[in-house]
């Protein structure tokens, strides 16, 4: 019989293992929080993002600690959200500390982590950088208007002329050369959600 020491080796081992893949990719943060949004474990793009040098510097920190104000309460809203409800966020777009500290765009997916007993204990996600920085391109801003948008609205028929109209511009080409999808799509993901 295995005990729970050896379980959480086993853990540990575990956690080291996915920690050391997404430590190899520079374009995507990876984290596990618990259910404060106590930071666990981390990935080296996510410390960048932090503006810190270790890993050590993040962990057992909540956004709050790490990120401006606005930007740290988005965080944590969702963090509750994917807790309370035991429901995933996918593909959510949104401004973040890119290395360096400018402002850049996302894509996040946060998923919820059960314990034994089928509660939520914390959560684990992604944020995927987009690329280009907030400061940068004008076009993003109006991204975001058009994605919170069809966050808002997505159980009405959206049309993507209305949409185009709001954000004063091309969309559906401009929207899925940021986002990867296109905004028919976008609001598809999320009524699955």
């Amino acid at each position: 019989m295995i005990d729970d020491t050896t379980i959480r080796a086993i853990d540990t081992i575990g956690m080291q293992a996915v920690e050391a893949i997404f430590d190899a990719l520079g374009d995507v943060a990876f984290f596990v929080k618990d259910r404060d949004g106590r930071y666990l474990s981390i990935n080296r793009t996510m410390v960048r993002r932090c503006g810190v040098r270790h890993k050590k510097d993040v962990l057992g920190k909540t956004a709050l600690e790490l990120f401006p104000r606005a930007l740290a309460e988005t965080y944590l809203a969702q963090d509750r959200q994917v807790i309370a409800s035991g429901t995933a966020i996918d593909k959510q777009l949104e401004l973040h500390i890119y290395p360096g500290r400018g402002r850049g765009w996302c894509i996040t997916k946060k998923i919820p982590l059960f314990g034994k007993d089928g509660d939520v204990v914390g959560l684990i996600g992604t944020s995927q950088d987009l690329g280009l920085l907030d400061d940068l391109h004008p076009a993003y801003r109006q991204i975001a208007r058009i994605a919170q948008h069809i966050s808002d609205h997505y159980r009405e028929n959206i049309s993507l002329k209305a949409l185009a109209e709001e954000a004063g511009l091309s969309l559906s080409r401009v929207f899925k050369s940021y986002v990867g999808m296109s905004p028919t799509e976008y609001g598809r993901q999320m009524k699955q959600d």
